[in-house]
């Protein structure tokens, strides 16, 4: 279980820092973190270990998912601010431009 856990946290580590937009962010946390996830798999099946093993092996599923959930909250601020910035800059507008004059009415037809 232990190294089960090493594992997928290793994995979804080096995902999490390659990922490039928030869109793979969110897909990669529905992977780990979601209904059908890897971790929510080895919560379910705690009940199969023995009495003994249990606890430790929830807390060190929760801890990991905490972990998980913090790295991934963390590189998405950083991307949501990157996207931002970029967009900030691709979108300036010249307020030194002059304005632009609506006609107001048309022409009478007769």
């Amino acid at each position: 279980m232990t190294e089960q856990i090493n594992r997928i946290k290793n994995e979804s580590l080096s995902e999490i820092k390659s990922a490039k937009d928030s869109k793979t962010l969110e897909e990669i946390r529905i992977k780990y973190l979601g209904k059908k996830g890897e971790l929510t798999s080895l919560l379910k099946s705690l009940g199969t270990l023995n009495p003994e093993e249990r606890p430790k092996a929830g807390a060190m599923v929760n801890e990991a998912k905490n972990f998980l959930e913090n790295e991934i909250n963390l590189s998405l601020d950083k991307i949501k601010s990157s996207e931002l910035n970029s967009k900030l800059l691709s979108e300036k507008i010249d307020i030194s431009l002059p304005g632009r004059i609506n006609k107001i009415g048309t022409k009478h037809p007769i």
